[in-house]
């Protein structure tokens, strides 16, 4: 069991907040709360630390539905959530799951409204429902195969994915259409120490563009969801539906990384094309040192009369790639959609801390709690639902 000042220095992270004195910023945090100190807690040391760290904070816990205030009667669950929304900031909304009885799960939201943590409850339940299978997914959806890499797709995941994909329209899911699904253990571009949940991989290297989706995803499902406590979705949802935000952002990337595809195939066909003539080429000046043949000395004129002409060919083509590679790479950056979005709402005003750290997912962010979460939005973003809900938003979609 954690002692009194390691559980603090969990809670609390490196600062410590006095009791605010003006309304603090409303930001959807979502960095990982301290379950297993936490729940390591008997029911004693729980209910001491929980008020020691509300009296410390200047905060009054409050139910949403009722107005009651206080900590008499509170189930552990909910001081449990209270107890991890403290270690957070404030102006922070928390939707934590947090296991209950019978292998089931309690989703509880607190807000952190001023001085008083305002919490709502939902039943217990599973985590995942029944799921679909992946030819079920793919014929409903338009998207393409779900892939074992090295990890295996199961009923839960299927259901995330199935639950993301449900919440996009028409439009959307077309500019998915094709787009395979890998089932990966982790991320294998990223430093051991960086739990990723999903990506959207968009790699010259790689046949097409794909979504990824690792094991960690499964376990912050036990720990986050996204949306109202009467409905919520599993955290591997919205992650998923993050990384759709990317896909879709950067469609007309998509076109221009195929467009530099073939550039480059051209090249090298007209590379390899100068440098097999220039072999022969080569080959036949030592055959005319030995034969001195007028017709075979006609021929090698005329092809180094011809040489300047396909070193030109071979240097267009070289600069059409380079000048398609540059523009890719900065659609990948920033595409025309996360511009447009960053107009109407600047980076260091994501609603999440993770959004803040790129315009791209500032974007994402925002996007996916648009479609799962919009009361969340609202709160942290003022005004953007309403950007998403407009021809501003759809028009940076479509493919030019």
């Amino acid at each position: 069991m954690p002692t009194s000042s390691s559980l603090r220095r969990v809670l609390t992270s490196s600062l410590l907040w006095c009791a605010p004195a003006f309304a603090a910023e409303a930001i959807y945090e979502i960095n990982d709360p301290p379950v297993t100190s936490v729940k390591a807690l008997d029911d004693k040391r729980l209910n001491e630390v929980i008020a020691n760290e509300l009296k410390a904070k200047g905060v009054t816990a409050k139910n949403a539905a009722t107005g009651a205030t206080g900590l008499d009667g509170l189930s552990r669950e909910i001081k449990q959530a209270l107890l991890m929304t403290v270690s957070m900031k404030p102006g922070s909304e928390q939707d934590l799951m947090v296991e209950s009885a019978g292998g089931k799960f309690t989703p509880i939201q607190v807000l952190w409204d001023d001085a008083t943590l305002v919490y709502s409850v939902g039943a217990p339940r599973d985590v995942y429902g029944p799921g679909p299978t992946r030819e079920e997914l793919q014929k409903k959806y338009g998207v393409g195969a779900f892939v074992d890499d090295g990890a295996t797709w199961d009923s839960d995941l299927l259901f995330s994915v199935d639950l993301a994909l449900s919440k996009l329209t028409k439009d959307e899911l077309a500019l998915l259409a094709g787009t395979p699904f890998h089932r990966m253990p982790r991320d294998p571009k990223a430093r051991s120490a960086v739990r990723t949940l999903a990506v959207y991989r968009q790699d010259s290297s790689l046949p097409q563009p794909r979504f990824e989706v690792y094991d960690a995803s499964k376990e912050v499902d036990r720990v986050r969801f996204c949306g109202s406590v009467d409905a919520p979705v599993t955290e591997s949802a919205a992650m998923i539906m993050h990384e759709v935000a990317h896909a879709l952002s950067r469609a007309t990337a998509g076109d221009s990384m195929e467009a530099m595809k073939t550039a480059r195939k051209a090249l090298e066909d007209a590379t390899n094309a100068f440098n097999e003539g220039q072999k022969k080429y080569n080959a036949d000046r030592a055959e005319y040192a030995k034969t001195k043949d007028p017709e075979l000395r006609k021929s090698l004129e005329a092809r180094a009369a011809a040489t300047n002409g396909e070193v030109a060919k071979v240097k267009e083509l070289q600069k059409v790639w380079q000048d398609l590679q540059s523009a890719t790479q900065k659609g990948l950056q920033q595409s025309p959609t996360e511009a447009a979005f960053l107009e109407k709402l600047p980076q260091n005003k994501a609603p999440t801390t993770y959004g803040r750290t790129l315009g791209a997912e500032a974007f994402a962010e925002s996007y996916r709690l648009w479609k799962l979460d919009r009361a969340a939005l609202d709160r942290a973003a003022p005004g953007i639902s309403a950007w998403f809900d407009s021809a501003a938003f759809t028009d940076t979609l479509k493919k030019k």
